[in-house]
């Protein structure tokens, strides 16, 4: 019976390949390079020609990425650049425009500066043309404020464009006139229309039934005329007749026309909608 061999004792590695192992787990790919070298070329002691090509290798790449990083930045940091000019560009160009298109709008007055103002500096013949226009502005708003100026009033209450006006149980309701302006308001007149049938309203005589007329929807839109016998002055009013909703509307909603004018006062219009009461 053959005795067995004895197995050689284990070597304890050196200070040199246990550091040369520690730096294999730190370097990518630095492991398997490791073992090709210290395999094919055993007669380099220790492996350091190995560890050399490694550090080589890992020194390149790193290199490699690096650069290839740099570049990446230069490249973003140029295409915002670029970017960043394209929109400057559009800007001017917007900017360059907006000047033309003004420029074509002043050349009429400042022609008719130059021509009026042959004696004034040419730099200051436009701004002489702006002071005249201003004077006429002023004196145009003069006359406009001299004219009476209406508020809409319902029951008593002032009642904006465009508002929804709840009636009362009663379903009754009085539009009238407020006299905002320094003048006085003569014939005032209140014209009234609303796509009632002229049976389910109900007005005293000092409504004046006027013809009806047909919206493009086909909808017939019937109104009456109520004017002042009086004068309103500033902070007067002129309150016409109530009017009454017949029971027979049974609508929720009634829209009104309400056109308010007297002599020399523009006419101001107003588009509200009542809430009807229902019936109980």
């Amino acid at each position: 019976m053959s005795e067995s061999k004895a197995k050689p004792p284990e070597e304890k590695p050196s200070h040199n390949r246990q550091a040369i192992d520690d730096l294999l787990w730190d370097i990518p790919f630095a492991r398997p390079i490791w073992n090709f070298f210290v395999r094919e070329g055993k007669a380099v002691k220790h492996g350091w020609v190995a560890v050399v090509v490694i550090v080589g290798i890992t020194a390149w790449l790193t290199h490699s990425w690096t650069e290839a990083g740099v570049d990446a930045k230069i490249a973003g940091l140029t295409n915002n650049f670029n970017n960043q000019i394209s929109e400057l560009k559009g800007e001017l160009t917007d900017a360059k425009r907006d000047r033309d298109h003004y420029q074509e709008l002043l050349a009429p007055f400042e022609a008719m500066a130059i021509a009026k103002y042959t004696n004034a500096p040419l730099d200051q013949r436009l701004d002489l043309l702006t002071q005249g226009m201003s004077a006429i502005t002023n004196v145009l708003s003069n006359i406009e404020s001299g004219k009476p100026i209406f508020e809409l009033l319902i029951d008593g209450f002032s009642i904006a464009n465009n508002q929804t006006v709840p009636l009362k149980e009663s379903r009754e309701f009085k539009i009238g006139a407020g006299n905002k302006g320094e003048i006085t308001a003569k014939n005032t007149t209140i014209d009234f229309s609303a796509p009632i049938n002229a049976t389910n309203l109900i007005f005293s005589t000092d409504w004046q039934p006027e013809p009806s007329t047909k919206q493009a929807d086909g909808t017939e839109w019937n109104h009456w005329l109520a004017i002042s016998l009086i004068s309103e002055g500033k902070g007067d009013a002129f309150i016409a007749a109530p009017l009454t909703i017949s029971t027979n509307f049974s609508a929720p909603f009634l829209p009104l026309k309400i056109k308010i004018h007297s002599d020399e006062s523009k006419t101001q219009i107003y588009d509200i909608i009542i809430a009807i009461p229902s019936r109980r």
